[in-house]
């Protein structure tokens, strides 16, 4: 009788031991799971990361350019004429932007973080 229940307290030992291992290797796959969808997405957002500071640094280039073509257009001699003051328009409308578009870039990388 003694060594019957002893099975039958085994039998259950063994059988609560293979559910065990069926939950952690379950759990395991789902660990997995969830690693690789990290993994996934710091790639995606390290490439985002990238693109944005390309980005930003042709901004820079644009402003650059922007800033020597207004000291052009304010060093002409006799002033500037009415042409001037449309390219001088246009050109601080096109720094306006792109002054927006870094602000909105800054505001997205922060944001990532």
């Amino acid at each position: 009788m003694i060594a019957k229940k002893q099975h039958n307290d085994s039998i259950k030992k063994v059988d609560q031991a293979m559910k065990d291992v069926d939950y952690y290797r379950q759990e395991a796959e789902n660990l997995r799971s969830r690693y690789n969808h990290v993994i996934l997405e710091k790639q995606r957002l390290d490439q985002e990361v990238i693109s944005l500071r390309r980005f930003l640094e042709e901004d820079r280039k644009e402003m650059a350019e922007m800033r020597r073509q207004h000291q052009e257009i304010l060093n002409v001699e006799g002033g500037p004429s009415e042409s001037m003051s449309i390219m001088y328009g246009t050109l601080l409308r096109n720094y306006e932007t792109v002054k927006d578009d870094y602000g909105m870039i800054k505001f997205r990388s922060s944001a990532g973080k």
